[in-house]
């Protein structure tokens, strides 16, 4: 059974799912007739008015482009963050995160996720960014990488991990392992879940929204600090096409995603064990390029709400209880069945990663 403490934060999983589940309100056949390019002047304008005053008003930019129908979508939801950063996140602030408040946190990152995305929205669309835009690279049966992991913290004796990642997907239903290792520290995971929503296997879909749900158990040994950790979580992941706000945001998506779990650390000196119950966060923007077949380009910046991994967690702004994730950036590009992917991500330490990767798209 789960901790009381991340019980109370299921409700989250529920919020991911309607915003992934939710039918498409951007659909070609319903969208008015497109209004002529702007010109270059003018894009750079909209380009300009996305920065200022965008960051307050969000649409400016598509407002300056003459895309007044994306400019009151995107206002519309500038103002739905708005209202749920301040649910959630005023009585942490007043309480000074006291426990009973940090279910805030289920309205509050959600909130923050919007107002981030709006802004990564606005500016791609008043540049232009829908005439790059691309279609992902469809899942595959199996994808598996090998790759590399330098860890930049003083703290730690470690800063060279091997790593090595496989998923496997057959229908709806994805297994994964992954793992990393060197200098005596050690990760190793395994992960079952379910697609609800969103492309298969093989499948190109127009809309590359998705749901899916997974449960996962990991164990970490830290030889530095004398002790191993143990981790078991649910939680779902929703990715949005945006091209659901309006046309001039295709190629672009939205991540958000919750879950909650229950940590056990071992200290090999002593038979000592603490307990504890986790909840984390996943809020994102990223776009593609490329067919999706022969070549894909997938990039993604992130914020993930959890401090309990190599890059541990950014150093919060005040005393108050509770903590501050860290942001990252991933990359995927493919080329027919080879690929290769990075990802650098900041908080207490940085994190860089390279792997080759391999996949085949149907398995026989």
């Amino acid at each position: 059974m789960l901790p009381p403490v991340a019980l109370r934060s299921l409700p989250a999983l529920a919020m991911v799912a309607a915003l992934a589940l939710a039918p498409s309100t951007a659909r070609a056949e319903e969208s008015p007739a497109p209004a002529p390019a702007p010109s270059r002047a003018r894009r750079a304008l909209a380009v300009g008015a996305a920065l200022v005053p965008g960051v307050i008003v969000r649409g400016a930019g598509h407002w300056v482009a003459h895309d007044r129908r994306t400019a009151k979508r995107l206002l519309v939801l500038e103002g739905v963050g708005l209202g749920l950063a301040a649910a959630g996140g005023l009585p942490l602030g007043v309480s000074g995160g006291a426990g009973e408040t940090l279910p805030g946190l289920v309205l509050l990152l959600p909130g923050a996720g919007l107002l981030f995305t709006t802004i990564a929205a606005d500016a791609w669309g008043a540049a232009g960014g829908a005439c790059l835009a691309g279609t992902p690279a469809p899942p595959s049966a199996l994808d598996v990488a090998l790759g590399y992991t330098f860890v930049g913290d003083p703290r730690v004796p470690f800063a060279n991990l091997a790593t090595a990642d496989a998923v496997l997907r057959h229908g709806r239903a994805t297994s994964g392992a992954s793992g990393w290792f060197g200098d005596g520290t050690w990760r190793v995971r395994g992960a079952l879940g379910a697609r609800l929503r969103g492309p298969r296997p093989g499948q190109h879909l127009p809309d590359i929204s998705a749901l899916d749900v997974e449960v996962s158990a990991a164990e970490e040994r830290r030889a530095d600090q004398g002790l191993r950790v143990a981790t078991v979580e649910a939680g779902a992941l929703a990715r949005v096409d945006l091209a659901r706000i309006g046309p001039s945001l295709r190629g672009t998506f939205a991540t958000l995603g919750m879950g909650v779990g229950g940590e056990r650390i071992r200290y090999t000196a002593t038979a000592a064990a603490d307990t504890s119950s986790l909840f984390t966060a996943h809020l994102g923007w990223g776009f593609v390029l490329g067919d999706g077949r022969a070549r894909a380009l997938e990039a993604e910046l992130y914020y993930e709400h959890r401090r309990d991994t190599l890059a541990g967690g950014l150093t919060p702004p005040t005393s108050a209880n509770g903590f501050v994730g860290y942001v990252g950036a991933a990359a995927t590009a493919w080329r027919d069945r080879w690929g290769v992917s990075a990802r650098v991500e900041v908080g207490s330490a940085y994190v860089l990663s390279f792997a080759a990767r391999v996949r085949l798209p149907e398995m026989p």
